[in-house]
């Protein structure tokens, strides 16, 4: 629709076209993943960790792959596969070690805090009407 260059708002072709049919294609594979025969049901190695890392991943990415061009830049200077990869296992380390040094442990807290409170909320129903 833009000679194949991401959509541009200055551009009024791509106001009018280009960002509804990317609206619309995004709506489209959305309603095509309800459907019970679709493709985008099929389950995919690996897409349930990057779902449980994803919000690990999403507040960290972009200052790890910083630091890791920073620090690697004789091997991230071209952009080829291999920075690709090595951006790839940089963000995903740190992520996972977020993801396992605080955000599962507090998860777990907070579960075995509610657990806590809605136990205790039932005994004092108790105390109040033994009925119950």
């Amino acid at each position: 629709l833009c000679n194949f260059d991401y959509p541009s708002p200055d551009l009024p072709a791509s106001i009018l076209f280009a960002f509804p049919a990317l609206a619309i294609g995004f709506g489209l594979m959305v309603a095509s993943a309800v459907c019970d025969r679709s493709l985008l049901k099929r389950r995919v190695p690996g897409a349930a960790a990057l779902a449980t890392l994803a919000y690990s991943l999403y507040l960290t990415h972009k200052s790890v792959a910083h630091a890791t061009h920073q620090m690697l830049s004789v091997w991230t200077a071209q952009a080829d596969w291999r920075s690709v990869c090595i951006y790839a296992v940089a963000c995903l380390s740190v992520a996972s070690l977020l993801y396992f040094a605080v955000e599962r442990p507090f998860l777990r807290l907070r579960f075995s805090r509610a657990a806590r409170q809605k136990s205790a909320l039932a005994e004092r129903e108790v105390r109040l009407d033994p009925a119950i």
